[in-house]
């Protein structure tokens, strides 16, 4: 009986041991559970802050596109020259963020000299569209790293 007893007292004192090594088991799944899901929340946010950037970029791009299309008109017409073309060119040439078909830019400048079917133009910046073959489009903006 004796022996019984020890042997219960044992277990009960075993018991609680294990009761509070599941209670510190149980903070620590929570806890972790709770860096999981802030670590989560935290890549998410960083997702949505890379998209920001990339939509400031090409923002940041297309003012500095249309800057140079417009001092490329030098005269003020509203018709390019094959000078302006040039200019133009060059221009465009100098922004870091883009790169562009220099040959198809000039044949679709050239084709309709206007300001504004220039300015059409840079829309294809907007394609996203990845069928569209590289021969067809004309600008591009630069992958950063």
């Amino acid at each position: 009986n004796l022996g019984l007893t020890n042997n219960i007292n044992k277990l009960g004192v075993e018991a609680t041991r294990l009761k509070d090594v599941e209670g510190k088991l149980e903070g620590i799944a929570k806890e972790q559970g709770a860096t999981v899901k802030k670590l989560q929340e935290i890549v998410d946010e960083n997702g949505k802050i890379i998209e920001e950037k990339k939509e400031l970029i090409k923002a940041d791009t297309m003012q500095a596109m249309m800057s140079a299309v417009l001092e490329s008109d030098f005269d003020e017409t509203g018709s390019f020259s094959d000078r302006e073309i040039h200019r133009l060119v060059l221009r465009l040439g100098n922004l870091p963020a883009i790169e562009f078909n220099e040959k198809l830019l000039r044949a679709k400048v050239t084709a309709n000299r206007s300001l504004h079917s220039v300015i059409d133009l840079l829309q294809d910046i907007e394609r996203v569209d990845e069928r569209v073959p590289d021969e067809e489009r004309i600008f591009r903006v630069k992958s950063q790293g």
